[in-house]
């Protein structure tokens, strides 16, 4: 199997770990997208990348400057959804969008093992 079906299996199991998911993001921290499993059409790969990417360059400069150790995600909780984001060894990010009613416990149990089987490929 290939580095990017392996990343690309990945995903496909979260996304089936996580019943609700809208979508699971791989991406570069510059902003490109790597590979995604998407449950809503609705939602633009290429945009959650490049956010995700901004948003964990936000995240950086906030721990640097509150010297609070190396970033290891990020949440973002609203009113209609939730977005996770994981940094993935130094190399890439994980981003999840999920509904506001999914359980934060179990999103955090399945993506600890998937993160370091991502960061173990890449």
């Amino acid at each position: 199997m290939s580095k990017q079906e392996q990343l690309q299996h990945q995903l496909d199991e979260l996304t089936r770990a996580l019943p609700g998911i809208k979508g699971s993001f791989l991406c570069t921290l510059d902003g490109m997208p790597v590979c995604q499993s998407v449950t809503d059409p609705n939602i633009d790969s290429a945009r959650v990348a490049a956010m995700a990417a901004t948003a964990l360059g936000v995240g950086r400069r906030i721990t640097d400057t509150l010297s609070t150790g190396a970033l290891r995600g990020i949440k973002l909780l609203a009113g209609e959804g939730r977005v996770f984001i994981y940094m993935i060894g130094g190399k890439a990010c994980l981003a999840l969008v999920v509904p506001a009613d999914m359980a934060i416990g179990l999103i955090e149990l399945e993506v600890s093992d998937v993160v370091s089987r991502l960061t173990d490929i890449l």
